[in-house]
């Protein structure tokens, strides 16, 4: 909460006046306020359509939605639009079912997804060139604030921009057909080139973090999920978790326990990926949880979740580590109309370690027609910030008392 000090004066003690003083800019100081349109420990969604178009190929605009995890909804972030491409608008493909992903940034304070550049109603978007529509990536703070801070003229032309993640907000990774690119958002020229990390057809990124603090850069094709040995900004080779999956769309790594830890990838110990399906016909929507089984020095399959609807798929995913061990996840089901935000709690051990996932994934929220839920991700937290200092604008000394006057 800030602290506004008016002008006052206040007769003391010579020292204890100066005392006071040095005490009500303490006071300023210890007070760091944070301005926040979401808030923490919510969720947040990257929705698209404009509720009355029927969703196709056709570029839509895009809104950030907050949710409760009890799934009432909260604010709405509109993405601006622009009538004209390469203006700095961001839209999204009504009917690709690989774009979309929302990442919260490494330390917490942003949310990054990418789009096109291009006017809602374009044809066919994801066909167009990258020339001719950038691929932006924009980021989102706590605020709700939104800063297109790269857009991209030589990536994924003619193409789907997936995903993009990033430390601190600054460098960042975008994923999609294809590869990964390394892009500086620092640069002053606002169409960014950006390197070719690695290529392929890929899906969805992530930079996960251990309890140690150690960052690592991961990303996800349709059968598998590779990491990069540090952050490279050049040409790299990634190096396969080893994983069997099916349609792979967003994944999560977590540190779950403080003796194990998988190759390469510090504390890292547990993983989960919102599969697209099962490998029945019915092609049931199904969570899978991993394990590092360090006898063994692989991964190991450790359980699913599954959704009672059957030919539906997983898209987006999102965790978080409750108090008593038990970890809380979000998904979103395949990209349509009307789709859902859906949980499951892996409760199967004390610290979710060592256990396996099991149960059936709940509806938390619907989106509404000509609506469709995309990535997820919990709420950016803000950065604090202290107010400003006190001024002493007069110290008047007199009768053995000194007046102190500051604003």
């Amino acid at each position: 909460m800030n602290k506004s000090l008016s002008s006052v004066s206040h007769i003391l003690s010579p020292a204890r006046g100066a005392a006071l003083a040095l005490a009500a800019m303490a006071m300023a100081f210890a007070a760091p306020s944070v301005q926040a349109q979401f808030t923490q420990g919510n969720l947040v969604v990257n929705r698209v359509g404009d509720g009355s178009t029927t969703l196709g190929s056709q570029a839509q605009p895009v809104a950030l939605v907050e949710y409760t995890t009890g799934g009432t909804s909260n604010s709405v972030v509109v993405i601006a639009t622009n009538a004209a491409s390469n203006a700095g608008g961001i839209t999204d493909s009504g009917s690709a079912t690989s774009n979309g992903h929302l990442n919260r940034s490494a330390n917490g304070q942003f949310l990054t997804f990418m789009g096109y550049d291009a006017p809602v109603g374009t044809a066919s978007v994801n066909g167009t060139t990258s020339a001719n529509n950038n691929r932006n990536i924009a980021r989102v703070n706590a605020s709700g604030s939104v800063t297109v801070v790269a857009r991209l003229n030589d990536a994924f032309s003619g193409q789907n921009p997936r995903s993009a993640v990033t430390d601190t907000g600054s460098i960042l990774y975008a994923v999609g057909n294809p590869g990964v690119r390394y892009v500086d958002s620092t640069s002053s020229t606002p169409t960014t080139s950006t390197a070719v990390v690695s290529s392929g057809s890929l899906r969805a990124g992530q930079i996960a973090t251990d309890a140690s603090g150690n960052k690592f850069l991961l990303y996800s094709s349709q059968t598998a999920i590779s990491y990069f040995s540090g952050f490279p900004t050049n040409t790299a080779t990634g190096t396969s978790l080893g994983v069997t999956l099916t349609d792979a769309g967003a994944f999560v790594l977590l540190d779950r326990s403080s003796t194990v830890g998988a190759t390469g990838l510090g504390g890292l110990d547990t993983l989960y990926v919102a599969d697209g399906s099962s490998t029945t016909s019915t092609g049931t929507a199904i969570l899978r949880k991993f394990e590092w089984n360090s006898g063994t020095s692989a991964w190991t399959a450790a359980g699913t979740a599954t959704l009672s609807t059957s030919g539906s798929k997983l898209f987006g995913l999102t965790a978080s580590v409750n108090g008593n061990g038990s970890v809380d996840l979000y998904a979103t089901t395949q990209i349509a109309s009307g789709n859902l935000i859906v949980k499951v709690t892996d409760s199967s051990n004390s610290n979710a370690f060592g256990g396996s996932l099991s149960g059936t994934l709940s509806t938390v929220a619907t989106a509404p027609a000509n609506f469709a839920f995309r990535g997820i991700a919990f709420a950016p937290v803000g950065a604090a910030t202290a107010p400003a200092a006190p001024t002493i604008t007069a110290i008047t000394p007199g009768n053995g008392q000194l007046s102190v006057a500051f604003t």
